[in-house]
């Protein structure tokens, strides 16, 4: 798997809503105030301030938002906002080859997590499981974060082991996910049997998975 890369001061890096809404204009303003305490240059998505029920905006505007990053050689990180719930209704239409022709770092937690999965599986490319941009950062967090998108990290910038662990038993009858259709590879499907292990007991438990992401925290 390759590392993603790395994002130093002066970046121009886009904030974007890919799930849930965001509170208005709190949100966005704190998401800002992060982006340029990191020495970046924000680039907020058109339709990042919509609301249509739980989600920021509909799924056609989330995407439209999220694959104009991908595809922008202008940009050179996406930063999600906030988490909630969506993401997963977007991997069949993100942009993958745009991601793997200019690979960026994605950064985010939550329901983002769906994103890391997706792009580990599709582009082989590392990714960043850290906090949303609309967060308070503790000190902490911001040296955390910092440390990560800078390459100074131990672990950031470098190849990553397979991210499937080797308890992880496959089940025969699994199909093709949906992003894994959008980017011509087989993987196991939500929708399918679930991945499974078996416990000291013999039963049957659910799956434990590593998402293939670098933690920033």
């Amino acid at each position: 798997m390759h590392p993603y890369p790395t994002v130093p001061a002066g970046s121009r890096v886009a904030l974007v809503a890919p799930a849930g809404p965001l509170k208005i204009p709190n949100d966005i303003d704190r998401a800002l105030e992060n982006c340029r305490m990191l020495g970046w240059e924000p680039v907020v998505g058109e339709h990042a301030r919509q609301k249509f029920s739980y989600f920021a905006g509909h799924d056609d505007e989330r995407l439209h938002d999220l694959n104009h990053a991908l595809r922008d050689d202008g940009i050179d990180a996406i930063w999600c906002m906030r988490g909630g719930y969506g993401a997963m209704r977007l991997l069949d239409g993100l942009d993958y080859e745009s991601l793997r022709r200019r690979p960026k770092a994605l950064i985010g937690y939550s329901d983002i997590t769906a994103f890391h999965c997706a792009v580990q599986a599709c582009c082989e490319l590392s990714s960043l499981h850290g906090p949303t941009a609309r967060g308070t950062l503790t000190p902490f967090a911001e040296r955390s974060l910092r440390a990560a998108v800078t390459g100074a990290d131990s672990c950031a910038g470098k190849s990553l082991p397979p991210v499937i662990s080797t308890s992880m038993s496959y089940s025969p009858m699994r199909k093709r996910s949906p992003c894994a259709s959008a980017c011509g590879r087989s993987g196991p499907s939500a929708s399918s049997e679930p991945l499974t292990k078996t416990s000291r007991s013999g039963t049957r438990s659910s799956p434990t998975l590593r998402t293939p992401t670098r933690w920033a925290w």
